[in-house]
């Protein structure tokens, strides 16, 4: 029944239906014979009602696609203010980590997050993020590649061969 109502098109055709039906049982035919002289009396009175039903049901469409407007606005907010959390999260890991002299082994989550962050982003630029070498993160990939949560832009021979250069893009 949900599926019904998220389609306008299908909505439309279920009401014509049913006011079709509804004027069939009131006796109302299609019928077309040229001889008939045509009443515009009738067509002016049909035309009146038409204007009238559709100025009761526009603005209440109209408050309905206002309405799914800013509940997809409300997402969109709360999606970017999730990612900017997370941004902020980071950059906030990142710091302690430049400020602190030991250093600690990057996680593959850290270095998923990173991607997701991102959607395409290379060996390189994820090790810059982190302030590490390539050769530091390349267990981290290949585990997250092995695990299916990323995908390698450029192929499975290149992870064969060495992460470096790779275009990482999350699932």
């Amino acid at each position: 029944m949900e599926r019904i109502k998220s389609h306008p098109i299908i909505t439309v055709l279920i009401i014509e239906g049913l006011i079709a039906l509804v004027l069939g049982a009131f006796g109302f035919r299609i019928t077309y014979n040229p001889e008939l002289e045509n009443s515009w009396d009738a067509i002016e009175a049909v035309g009146t009602w038409v204007c009238g039903i559709c100025g009761l049901i526009i603005p209440f469409a109209v408050l309905w696609v206002q309405k799914r407007i800013e509940d997809s606005e409300r997402k969109t907010g709360e999606s970017n203010a999730a990612t900017i959390e997370e941004v902020m999260r980071l950059l906030e890991m990142q710091s302690k980590s430049e400020s602190t002299s030991t250093k600690e082994k990057i996680t593959d989550q850290q270095v998923y997050n990173i991607i997701r962050i991102h959607m395409f982003i290379t060996t390189e630029d994820i090790a810059k993020e982190l302030g590490v070498e390539v050769s530091e993160i390349a267990e981290n990939l290949k585990t997250l590649y092995s695990e299916r949560k990323i995908w390698n832009l450029n192929g499975f021979g290149n992870i064969r061969n060495g992460v470096e250069g790779c275009k990482w893009k999350p699932r």
